[in-house]
């Protein structure tokens, strides 16, 4: 038979294999390039629907499509023998053109499908078509797997095409590969991603949210798992990606979970497309909770930084008024007491004079208040006890709390040594006690409690305080309480509950402020109907003896006859200190600042005993008038005199060791044992 004949039979073999899917698709093919590259050459007239004219084709067109197929044909003999291989079958094998005629179809199997050869070719007859998998043996040895779709043609040959599935399988692997990456990649990604229709309909969602599973929520609704308020948005993120195409993102707080706890999601959605139309749309939701947290407590602190920044501005404005403000008190108790002085017995300007005292005291009282909050005022630190003092103060506080509270000590048996100015520490229990007994109406109970606390790092930054071991007392009544806002700002100054003139709204900021300045902090637990604790923590300090001043006993009055440098801007208090001294037997040398004393000072030939100078002066302060003054005259005694720390004197306010000072606003008589003190030190 020759090879336009057997290629004829193909032919008439693929008019009876058309309903094998494979074969059809080859011939369709072969068709295809055949008529794109015009095969026979122009001028032929050739029909190409083949499955119904098979013999209307010439022998050169049969060729052309077997030759340039793409799957191998094989066509053997009775005996097993290849009569024709086409181009595409020894590619596959790995021969030669031409190579393979002649040799056996068991040439190019390996031994365990030549069993299977034997028994396929026993049972197959004529118009039987097969399609199989079968391994081939390439010429280098190696192994191939192809679909395999063969029939006898009659006279013993047998035609079979021959297509490799090394590229469908590599393909296949790789698409395998690339769904496992995918499902990697879904299952252990930390977003929920989730497609959905329309309608908000979960056709694909990775993971949820316990304790509900996947299957749980697939065919539900994405719009039935936010809360009410949330689903607006969610809804026209959705109809947004199936009109548009274009992306959207928006923030979701989700419902409450198994701790009741609300956590905040970022949603980003995009379109899936598929034949140019959207057919869902794919949702990202990535958990943003700690983001919305560190927010949240960022806004809170540049709010705590705001507060502290204008408690800062009104604490240096208070400072300033303060300081002003005692300058004139200093003046007014000056020259009252100088007034009354020359008032004979039974005077009644006498009674008039001491009601202008009284009011300059209580304005004194004031501007302490203001300098404590401003956290500017003088203090001595002692070493001290806290239940000693609390004990000490007992019988004033219960007189001033009256019969219908009932004061409760529970002081602890612990250590509570701390180091505070005294005075300082009892206008804070004094003010804390006040407070709880208006805080009560009727009958009620306030107690003063004592302990040790450690407070550790985290406890002391939210505190802006140290760590470590804490002395507290605690004040506590069982009044109605604060609700949140009013705890809230219960240290802010001006600020208050009680009936206008009731309150300056100081003295809670003014017990911060001395808290403050020890080093330590104050809390307030309050609530309404459960009553107001105020708990004071102080650094606990190690056991010392307190410090002790000494002075020379001093003769009342106490005069004297050295020569004395008074320094002060203040002409009002300058005029009156002078004159208060003079009376007192002192030579005062006067100057309205540092400069002008350095003058008088070089002028005076003779010894200057006491430089007493204000601290805050213009043109040269009082700190470098007296390392100037002593430089020049070793022996000279320094008393300085202010209403207002602003760091001149000491850290913070607190006074250095061998300091000797006089605050404002003071009286005359305090004046001349200051000075005489200092002499006779």
């Amino acid at each position: 038979m020759s090879a336009p004949t057997v290629v004829r039979d193909l032919v008439v073999a693929h008019t009876r294999m058309l309903k094998l899917p494979g074969v059809a698709r080859t011939f369709e093919s072969l068709a295809r390039q055949a008529r794109d590259n015009h095969w026979p050459h122009e001028g032929s007239s050739v029909a190409f629907d083949h499955a119904s004219h098979p013999d209307g084709l010439p022998d050169e067109t049969f060729r052309l499509l077997v030759e340039r197929a793409a799957d191998g044909i094989f066509i053997s003999a009775a005996d097993g023998r290849f009569v024709e291989v086409n181009p595409s079958g020894h590619r596959l094998l790995g021969y030669e053109p031409r190579e393979l005629i002649g040799k056996k179809v068991a040439d190019v199997l390996p031994p365990r499908e030549r069993a299977r050869l034997a028994k396929e070719q026993s049972v197959t007859g004529v118009g039987h078509a097969l399609k199989e998998p079968w391994t081939f043996l390439r010429k280098d040895g190696g192994e191939v797997e192809a679909e395999v779709t063969s029939q006898p043609l009659g006279d013993g040959l047998r035609v079979a095409f021959v297509r490799g599935l090394d590229p469908r399988r590599a393909y296949e692997s790789k698409i395998r590969h690339s769904e496992a990456q995918l499902r990697s990649i879904l299952l252990t990604a930390p977003d929920v991603i989730m497609s959905v229709d329309r309608a908000g309909t979960i056709s694909f969602i990775n993971r949820t949210q316990p304790p509900l599973q996947p299957s749980d929520v697939i065919g539900s609704s994405a719009f039935d798992h936010v809360p009410p308020e949330a689903r607006p948005r969610v809804v026209a993120a959705v109809e947004k990606v199936f009109a548009t195409r274009e992306l959207d993102e928006y923030e979701v707080q989700g419902p409450p979970g198994p701790d009741k706890a609300r956590e905040w999601w970022s949603v980003r959605a995009g379109p899936l497309i598929e034949g140019g139309e959207v057919v869902a749309a794919t949702l990202c939701a990535t958990n943003i909770t700690h983001r919305k947290q560190s927010e949240e407590i960022e806004a809170r602190l540049q709010e705590q930084l705001r507060q502290l920044q204008k408690l800062e501005s009104i604490g240096r404005l208070a400072g300033g008024v303060a300081h002003d403000f005692n300058n004139l008190l200093t003046s007014m108790l000056g020259f009252i007491d100088l007034a009354r002085k020359r008032q004979p017995p039974g005077s009644q300007a006498i009674e008039f004079l001491d009601g202008a005292t009284e009011a300059a005291r209580r304005g004194a009282a004031l501007t302490q208040q203001l300098l404590a909050f401003a956290r500017k005022q003088i203090v001595h630190p002692t070493v001290i006890g806290i239940n000693h003092i609390i004990e000490g103060m007992t019988p004033l506080l219960r007189r001033l709390v009256g019969e219908n509270l009932d004061i409760t000590l529970a002081l602890a048996d612990t250590p509570d040594k701390v180091k505070v100015d005294v005075g300082s520490l009892e206008q804070v229990i004094m003010n804390l006690v006040v407070n709880a007994r208006d805080a009560v109406v009727g009958t009620g109970q306030i107690t003063l409690a004592t302990g040790v606390s450690q407070l550790d790092g985290d406890y002391a930054r939210d505190h802006d305080t140290t760590p470590g071991e804490h002395v507290f007392f605690a004040v506590s009544d069982t009044g109605a309480g604060m609700s949140p806002d009013v705890a809230a700002r219960a240290f802010e100054p001006f600020f208050t509950t009680k009936p206008v003139g009731k309150g300056t709204g100081l003295g809670l900021a003014m017990c911060e402020g001395i808290v403050r300045q020890a080093g330590g902090h104050i809390t307030v637990d309050s609530g309404p109907g459960r009553g107001s604790t105020f708990r004071v923590f102080l650094p606990r300090a190690v056991d010392e003896a307190p410090a002790s001043i000494t002075r020379a006993p001093t003769v009342s009055p106490a005069r004297g006859r050295e020569t004395l440098l008074l320094v002060e801007d203040e002409p009002l208090i300058l005029r009156m200190a002078k004159r208060v001294l003079g009376e007192l037997g002192y030579t005062v040398l006067t100057a309205l600042d540092g400069l002008e004393a350095l003058d008088v000072l070089r002028q005076h030939a003779g010894d200057i005993q006491l430089l007493i100078t204000d601290v805050i002066m213009p043109k040269m302060g009082g700190r470098e008038l007296a390392a100037r003054v002593t430089a020049l005259r070793p022996d000279i005694r320094v008393l300085y005199s202010s209403g207002y720390a602003a760091d001149a004197i000491g850290d913070d306010g607190v006074l250095g060791e061998g300091i000797n000072f006089l605050a404002k606003p003071y009286v005359p008589s305090r004046l001349a044992d200051a000075v005489r003190a200092v002499l006779d030190r």
